[in-house]
């Protein structure tokens, strides 16, 4: 139980801002896409990239585990997903690179920030 509300609180607001944006758009309100991204891509990001950066204090040990970690965790996700897509017989240039590369930017960093906290955003970022 207690497990499981943990992971309510760490998800939660991701859904509670998911859902605002799907209501918003039913409702028939005016949601540009395109400034919507553009502002997200070209401001917000590197804003917040910037600023964690600039207050993240990460031992270089800590960042050499951090890295290896996730180098280690990207070639074995790409080899199955590799063998996944020969056993299917799928085109490889189609499906490969859309299954290593998940949306980890959009969803991880706000996940990590609730779930580890600022320190938990420092690593991830």
């Amino acid at each position: 139980m207690n497990l499981t509300v943990t992971v309510l609180q760490i998800v939660a607001p991701v859904f509670l801002l998911a859902s605002i944006g799907f209501v918003w758009v039913k409702v028939g309100l005016e949601y540009r896409i395109q400034f919507v991204t553009q502002l997200a891509m070209t401001l917000s990001l590197p804003c917040l990239i910037f600023v964690s950066l600039m207050q993240t204090r990460i031992a270089p040990e800590a960042l050499t585990a951090l890295s290896l970690a996730s180098v280690m965790a990207y070639a074995l996700i790409s080899l199955a997903f590799l063998a996944l897509v020969k056993l299917l017989r799928l085109e490889g240039r189609t499906y490969t690179a859309p299954l290593i590369f998940g949306n980890t930017g959009n969803l991880g960093l706000p996940l990590a920030l609730f779930a580890f906290g600022d320190e938990g955003l420092s690593y991830a970022i």
